[in-house]
């Protein structure tokens, strides 16, 4: 990325306009951005203190030293261009000094003629060169001069500089893109190796077209009790064995559009279809009037069946009333897939769901309390 640095020129003007237009020249020519004193008034106070704001934000600072000292504010003691220099260092500005080979060689007009003066002008580029400095005696040296002392600084001590701002936001975006891919890509490796880990111990786990085998007990109830008791008279009862598939049974359960529901919700459902099972002609009961049926799940298959269905991802346990269950994500989507159509099939309701074998009914002719909403005629 191309930078350009802000170098601050320093200097007396009248003086040396000729060299400050080399250095300025130079500057430009390296594709760097010059300012200086020229721009403000020394005589104001005013100036200074936009200088004293302006020095601290440049890249590099050039002072170039001939046979003046400079204009000194009112009621100071040292010039501008001292006092420049102070400030640069200061403000831990890398500083480049650019002094005139033989200022005694100069005209008269070029020189301090006051003793004074000349002492303090002695001090400054005493103090100058302390630090990286390099001389010259005309002015085409100059710009020589200031290449080499800038690339030294700028290899020496890199500074922030300035850039254009579609580089910046270029190479930031280029850099912001390339780091976000390494987190998406660490990020996907491991919702990968999650999804794997997942697949596999599902893989162990019975689902889809694995058989499922459900328990339970069948009860038949006067019919003649059944109206005018609140304790009907239970005349059969038998156990059974639903014999179907895990998909069969999602099928059932998704079947109500439901996407939270209650643990009486879910066994009203399980024993309906066994009902419908029975109803369909799959099997009949195989003795004795049938016509008042009530169908119970025995609790471990019940367990089961919620258990498997979570460990499958289908469904999870919520704790908020009146709902004990919530179908996941992918349980809807498995759900909607055993509810829609298969090839072949005019509505998702052509096969039966399972089969229920009835075992030996024996006869109990009792009193009993009315069972749950589970009962269904038929």
């Amino acid at each position: 990325m191309e930078k350009r640095y802000q170098v601050f020129v320093s200097s007396t003007y009248e003086d040396l306009k000729e060299e400050r237009s080399k250095i300025i020249t130079a500057l430009l020519d390296m594709g760097h951005i010059p300012c200086g004193m020229e721009y403000f008034p020394a005589a104001d106070e005013d100036a200074w203190n936009c200088i004293e704001r302006l020095i601290p934000q440049c890249d590099y600072y050039v002072v170039l030293i001939a046979g003046k000292y400079g204009s000194i504010a009112p009621g100071g003691t040292k010039s501008y261009t001292h006092k420049e220099y102070e400030l640069a260092v200061a403000s831990q500005i890398p500083v480049l000094g650019l002094l005139h080979r033989s200022p005694n060689d100069l005209s008269k007009k070029l020189c301090e003629d006051d003793p004074k003066t000349q002492k303090k002008l002695d001090q400054l580029r005493t103090l100058v060169q302390r630090r990286l400095c390099r001389f010259w005696t005309t002015a085409d040296q100059i710009p020589g001069e200031l290449l080499a002392s800038l690339a030294h600084q700028i290899n020496r001590i890199p500074r922030v500089g300035w850039v254009r701002a579609d580089s910046v936001a270029s190479d930031d975006a280029k850099n912001e893109i390339i780091a976000l891919r390494k987190k998406l890509d660490k990020a996907e490796a491991r919702i990968s190796k999650s999804e794997q880990n997942r697949a596999d111990q599902e893989g162990e786990l019975a689902s889809g077209s694995d058989e499922l085998r459900i328990g339970g007990t069948i009860r038949n109830y006067d019919p003649l009790s059944w109206y005018d008791s609140d304790e009907p008279s239970i005349q059969l009862t038998a156990r059974y064995e639903m014999v179907s598939t895990w998909n069969q049974l999602l099928r059932v359960i998704a079947g109500h559009k439901q996407k939270a529901f209650s643990n009486q919700d879910l066994g009203n459902w399980v024993c309906g279809a066994i009902l419908d099972a029975i109803r369909s002609g799959v099997t009949q009961p195989n003795e004795g009037d049938w016509s008042q049926i009530h169908i119970e799940i025995d609790n471990e298959e019940f367990t089961k069946i919620t258990t498997q269905f979570c460990a499958l991802n289908l469904i999870v346990h919520r704790n908020s009333y009146p709902t004990d269950w919530a179908f996941t994500q992918k349980g809807l989507y498995h759900g909607s897939r055993q509810q829609a159509l298969k090839k072949g099939e005019l509505y998702s309701g052509d096969a039966p769901w399972a089969q229920v074998v009835i075992g030996d009914s024996e006869e109990k002719t009792r009193r009993a309390k009315r069972p749950p909403s589970t009962t269904e005629e038929w």
